[in-house]
This record gives structure tokens, C-alpha cells and sequence, in this order.
């Protein structure tokens, strides 16, 4: 039976986690796999939608 390591299911989704902090990765390595997958489908869709996230910009304070 393989052992539930979420850091790296999350790493090999792209979420990095090579920069958290002691914490940070302790709170992620705590997740039920069910959670895991529910911040890799988040990660997913705004990953999708990035494009048109970025093509907007701040100008004087409003988003253009």
C-alpha cells in the first residue's frame, strides 16, 4: 500500500512547495487526499483562466 504524501502529489501537479515555510508545509502534508485534489482542481481552473486574468491591468487604481 502506497503511503498518502501530499507535498508530493502537489509538487508533481505544479503547485510549488519547495518555498513554504515549516508550517506552511506541515498544515499541507496534513491534507486528506480529498483535499489535496480540491486545491489541484483549483490550481487547474485558475491556471485556465490565467489568460484572461492577466490580459487585464491596473491603471490609476482601476482594472482595465
Amino acid at each position: 500500500m502506497e503511503s498518502h504524501d501530499p507535498l508530493r502529489v502537489l509538487a508533481q501537479a505544479g503547485i510549488p512547495t519547495d518555498g513554504l515555510t515549516p508550517g506552511q508545509r506541515a498544515i499541507l502534508s496534513s491534507l486528506a487526499p480529498d483535499e489535496v485534489e480540491t486545491l489541484i482542481r483549483v490550481k487547474q481552473q485558475m491556471d485556465e483562466h490565467a489568460p484572461e486574468v492577466e490580459a487585464h491591468s491596473m491603471v490609476g487604481g482601476l482594472f482595465f
